[in-house]
Parts: C-alpha cells; sequence; structure tokens
C-alpha cells in the first residue's frame, strides 16, 4: 500500500507544528459579535453621546438587520444630532414610506427637511403631523416655521 505524496506532506506539516500552536491560533481570531450585542452596543454609545461609534455600531447592527426601524429611527436621530441632514432624512423617510402611522419618522424627517434649508417642505410635513396628533410641540414648530418663513430676507450690505 502506498500513501499519496500529499498526506505525507499534510502530517509532515501537522508534525512540524507544536500543539500550542493551534491553541494560540484559536485564542487569536475574535469571536463572531451576535446581532443582539452590537445593538446593545450601539444603545450604550448613544447614551453617553458618543455618536460616531454609535451610528457605526447601529449601521454594522442594520446591515444585519436592515427590517429594524427601532434601530434605523436611532440613526436617523443621531445624524440629525450630527448635522448630516441628508443622511438623517434617507433613514427616515425609509421608515415612513412604510408606515405613515410611525409618527417618530415622520417628524424626524420634516426636522431634518427644516433643519436641512427646505422650510416650505417641512412645514407641509408638520402641518401634516399636527392634523393627525394634534400635538402641542408641533404646533410650536409649525410657529416657528411659519415665523421664519415670513420675515423678509435681510438686505445686503454695501461694501464700505
Amino acid at each position: 500500500m502506498t500513501i499519496p505524496l500529499i498526506h505525507i506532506c499534510l502530517l509532515g506539516l501537522v508534525l512540524l507544528l507544536p500543539p500550542d500552536d493551534f491553541a494560540y491560533a484559536a485564542e487569536t481570531v475574535p469571536p463572531a459579535k451576535q446581532p443582539w450585542q452590537i445593538l446593545a452596543l450601539a444603545q450604550k454609545l448613544e447614551a453617553q453621546k458618543k455618536y460616531a461609534e454609535a451610528a457605526a455600531a447601529y449601521e454594522e447592527y442594520l446591515f444585519l438587520r436592515p427590517a429594524n426601524d427601532k434601530a434605523r429611527l436611532a440613526l436617523g436621530k443621531i445624524r440629525l444630532a450630527q448635522q448630516n441632514f441628508g443622511e438623517a432624512r434617507k433613514h427616515f423617510e425609509e421608515i415612513a414610506s412604510k408606515d405613515l402611522t410611525n409618527h417618530a419618522a415622520r417628524r424626524g424627517f420634516a426636522d431634518a427637511l427644516y433643519l436641512g434649508g427646505q422650510p416650505a417642505l417641512a412645514l407641509k410635513e408638520y402641518e401634516s403631523l399636527y392634523a393627525e396628533t394634534k400635538d402641542p410641540e408641533i404646533a410650536d414648530q409649525i410657529s416657528k416655521v411659519t415665523g421664519g418663513m415670513e420675515k423678509p430676507a435681510a438686505a445686503p450690505q454695501e461694501p464700505t
């Protein structure tokens, strides 16, 4: 009986490596994080106001669980806090497009429009939300937006 050359080579490699190398190799590979662990980390970082790290963790989580609207809403709020209004609007809009009854997402969408320099579009969203909820905070926001829109633009100053 002849042993194939490949088997002899593999056996030689196994015999050359000390057994400790196998244990060391297993210890150096980090364990894979479970989605719930990533979400917990994201929430912890958000509570600590470490928004950049929290956003990265939420994005990692949403890569694994893209249908989780609560995580997407949290990421949208973080993007608002970071003044990344386009990204915030995208996340809120994705939620609201699937569920028009999600008032938090619609409010976030309106806030992102307003803070992003689109008060007229934001006003439509705020008015629609107010018609459904009669929320006094939204009424205050409508007053703020309309008050800002009614002010005449400041005249440019002449260079001196």
